[in-house]
């Protein structure tokens, strides 16, 4: 259900329950936030959470609502095989080590023959290979074909491969066509078996929502049409007992106070959690912060898990998690808390009811925007005994408040850091960071806001930004030998900027633009290798930005 009604707004914009004072100077983001005093999910703001989770449950919109002030997340026990992730026969690994569990599952939604198929698809970038190892084998040539049918976006933005590998000779693959509208036949031939075994599969990989769809594959010895796998078409589908409600929001939120109001299920628990989390998956990191997951303990009715998950880095894909659980004196079912996380550069912080209850310190948070999510999952002993006792199982949410720093100093030290040192600009990646180019120098200079400052002499290297606010400072230093640089915001007209003083000036306001529309905005700073007369050189510094709200 969707409704393009903007929520009607109070005189007074509400502040966090953990600063009632606003001693943080807090300002709340219309942009982010949501009362839910409309009748339905504002499409604006929000999509129903589009995928498969678990073979214990699946997504499913209409147990989304809205209504009474409230959000509503029902978890249904309705045993279905229309939908879900267990592809028997078949093996579903990360094909680069990189997190996406999420991207394989069987559907009846589309198939060319019988009654299912398998798609590759991630709201999320995701990078995976399903997979069957065939034995038994005699030496000799053999033919691995599938039917497929890819989504209309651009090759650049997705890829997906016939596979084979570990057959006793080298690996060998060929592209599926992107964009095909339709069922086509894609084969992978002249595949050398060697001792006996194969291991053939679909290899797909995408950033921005690509899809492969899969069906009546075939492994077969040259010139045989003899089919050697197992479950080909996909028809072996599994049942999932449940279905359950969550949302996702459209646009990657970064830095600031995340604040939910939810009443937990009073029936299905603990066993159903509701949960309050963030996260998002690039081509380089994979964050996940979970500020509430209420109810993973039978015996502890009270537990509120707050939680960290680094699923990938440019250096690593082996995940990283941090958790402290908070234990209410009172069970938490049927009654309203308030769950919140100050996410600030280097900082999380996790309230539960105003109060903090966990901090953890890490800049690995801080390289991605991250989607804002409400959900209600299963957890045990549902999840281990599937039973309808207890559902249907409802959670409410009265709100989703997020609030932005009026004034927050990103410092010159905040830089992108990715795969060799970059990373590819896009939606929330590289938010509120210095994505530096060419050649800079980077000085400890203790008199700098942050410690740090980047300089260039030369025309060549740029600096750039994406924050979101409606305006922004830049903050350098001034110096009789500083130099000209020009900047432009979201591609306009370049300025020109002077950074010559008589006498040295350390955390200078360089350049200032407060008037822009709130929302998404790009500045970038390139320095003219120039100077005016009075200087005696070319040096222009970069010390940090003010971003305001």
């Amino acid at each position: 259900m969707t409704d393009t009604t903007e929520t009607a707004h109070a005189d007074t914009d509400p502040l966090p329950s953990s600063d009632p004072s606003n001693s943080g100077n807090w300002v709340y983001s219309h942009a982010y936030s949501d009362e839910f005093h409309g009748t339905r999910l504002n499409p604006a703001k929000w999509q129903a959470m589009p995928l498969t989770y678990t073979p214990v449950w699946r997504w499913d919109a209409s147990d989304v609502s809205v209504g009474g002030g409230n959000l509503g997340l029902r978890s249904e026990y309705k045993p279905n095989d229309s939908f879900n992730q267990t592809v028997s026969g078949w093996q579903t690994v990360s094909a680069d080590g990189s997190w996406s569990p999420l991207a394989d599952y069987i559907t009846t939604d589309w198939h060319r023959t019988g009654s299912s198929a398998l798609v590759h698809y991630n709201y999320w970038s995701y990078h995976v290979t399903t997979q069957q190892v065939v034995t038994g084998l005699t030496d000799g040539t053999y033919t691995f074909s599938a039917y497929v049918w890819t989504s209309g976006i651009s090759a650049s933005e997705q890829s997906h491969s016939l596979v084979a590998k570990d057959c006793g000779s080298a690996a060998t693959s060929t592209p599926i066509p992107v964009g095909t509208g339709g069922w086509q036949l894609a084969t992978l031939s002249g595949i050398s078996v060697v001792g006996g075994s194969c291991t053939v599969g679909v290899e797909s990989q995408s950033d921005h929502q690509g899809w492969v769809r899969i069906d009546d594959a075939s492994f077969a010895p040259t010139g045989s049409s003899t089919n050697l796998l197992t479950n080909p078409g996909f028809e072996t589908r599994t049942m999932t007992p449940y279905q359950s409600g969550g949302i996702i929001s459209l646009d990657t939120a970064k830095y600031g106070y995340f604040e939910a109001r939810i009443k937990a299920s009073s029936t299905a628990f603990p066993g159903t959690c509701p949960a309050f989390w963030l996260e998002h998956i690039d081509p380089v990191w994979g964050n996940e912060i979970d500020i509430e997951e209420i109810g993973q303990r039978t015996t502890t009715p009270g537990d509120v898990s707050m939680t960290d998950h680094n699923w990938k880095s440019p250096t690593s894909t082996t995940l990283t998690s941090h958790t402290a659980d908070y234990v209410s004196p009172t069970s938490l079912n049927g009654s309203f808390h308030t769950y919140g996380l100050e996410w600030a550069p280097g900082s999380l912080k996790f309230y539960v009811d105003g109060v903090l209850r966990r901090s953890y310190s890490s800049t690995d948070y801080d390289q991605t925007g991250l989607n804002i999510i409400l959900s209600q999952g299963i957890r045990s002993p549902y999840k281990t005994s599937p039973t309808g006792t207890g559902f249907p199982a409802d959670s409410q949410t009265a709100y989703i408040r997020v609030w932005k720093k009026a004034d927050m100093l990103v410092e010159d030290s905040n830089v992108v850091r990715g795969a060799g040192g970059t990373q590819v600009p896009g939606d929330g990646i590289g938010e509120n960071l210095f994505r530096y180019s060419g050649t800079w120098t980077e000085t400890n200079d203790s008199s700098a806001s942050g410690g740090t400052t980047h300089s260039a002499t030369v025309a060549g290297p740029t600096s750039s930004m994406t924050f979101y606010g409606n305006g922004f400072s830049l903050l350098g230093a001034k110096a009789p030998s500083y130099g000209m640089a020009t900047i432009s915001i979201d591609g306009h007209a370049p300025v020109l900027i002077d950074e010559y003083a008589a006498g040295p000036e350390a955390q200078q306001i360089v350049y200032t633009s407060d008037a822009l529309r709130p929302g998404r905005h790009t500045v970038t700073i390139a320095p003219t290798g120039t100077k005016n007369a009075a200087s005696s050189d070319t040096k222009f510094s970069i010390d940090g930005l003010h971003i305001f709200n």
